[in-house]
């Protein structure tokens, strides 16, 4: 089916959205549109789509609860002259609230699996070398 993901918008104005457009369909003007589901569930249900955050963007945790973080990962597309050179840092700081299931797949498992890319498996060697 047809996915869909919003890149280099930052991702801080969803839940807002999110919640405004499902708020919208309780009310006189939303039972006019007579749609099959509820906004939101396009993202945590339907899984239609998807939103990369900015690396050094706020409310990782805000964007997870609105739409599950199964529907975002984090976009680079280093160098990015609009950040500063600490930007990875900034993602793993602003991901830390995050469970680590959740924190994986906004890391890398959710783009893998939205770009059908291979899930890198981790380098046992270090374990194998200190065994």
């Amino acid at each position: 089916g047809l996915r869909v993901t919003f890149i280099e918008s930052a991702a801080g104005w969803l839940p807002h959205l999110v919640f405004k457009m499902d708020a919208v369909t309780d009310t006189l003007d939303g039972e006019a549109l007579e749609l099959k589901h509820r906004p939101s569930s396009y993202f945590a249900e339907r899984r239609n789509l998807w939103i990369a955050c900015d690396a050094d963007e706020p409310g990782y945790e805000f964007i997870a609860e609105s739409i599950g973080a199964s529907q975002m990962f984090w976009g680079s597309d280093y160098p990015h002259y609009d950040h500063t050179p600490d930007w990875l840092e900034w993602v793993f700081k602003r991901t830390e609230r995050l469970s680590d299931g959740d924190r994986r797949k906004v890391l890398g498992l959710n783009a893998c699996e939205f770009w059908d890319l291979p899930v890198p498996v981790p380098d046992d060697t270090a374990a194998v070398a200190g065994a």
